[in-house]
């Protein structure tokens, strides 16, 4: 069954029937610290900062599986459809444990994380400088990165 997304229009993505809630989402995220970095990777052997996201979505179990297309390095702003499609979006303002957090580089999106916990300003993410999954603190200014946005996993509760 197709959900609405208030502020997109129709949305793909649906948690599977047990539910999943936020700690769910973020001891996910948390099993992938030290992974390696890999270009288009979605696994435990190597994942990027967009392919973290599409793996804590794959171990959880929402679905469709999504369908990412081949993506450059470079931030040219297409992966965004992917946010748009499977998840729900929500005010930067309104961050909690296991929302999605996009951030852009001379104003095109660029890079994603998992919040972990929004009043220490901490979050994981694929991080290709340290070439690996790392736990790290949110900060706007750090590489000229500016949060745009922040999405949540489709029907995570709080619970």
């Amino acid at each position: 069954m197709m959900s609405k997304n208030p502020y997109l229009g129709p949305r793909l993505g649906e948690p599977p029937a047990g539910g999943v809630t936020r700690a769910d989402v973020v001891a996910c995220a948390q099993s992938y610290v030290g992974v390696p970095w890999q270009h288009m990777g979605k696994t435990k052997r190597g994942v990027d900062c967009v392919g973290l996201l599409a793996a804590i979505w794959s171990d959880l179990r929402f679905t469709p599986e999504p369908d990412i297309p081949p993506y450059r390095r470079e931030p040219d702003g297409s992966l965004l459809e992917y946010f748009h499609k499977y998840m729900v979006r929500i005010p930067v303002y309104k961050l909690k444990p296991g929302s999605a957090l996009i951030f852009a580089y001379q104003g095109s999106p660029y890079h994603v994380g998992v919040v972990v916990d929004p009043d220490r300003r901490s979050m994981i993410h694929a991080y290709a400088r340290t070439r690996k999954v790392v736990l790290d603190i949110i900060d706007h200014g750090q590489d000229t990165r500016k949060l745009i946005c922040a999405w949540d996993y489709p029907g995570v509760t709080d619970g």
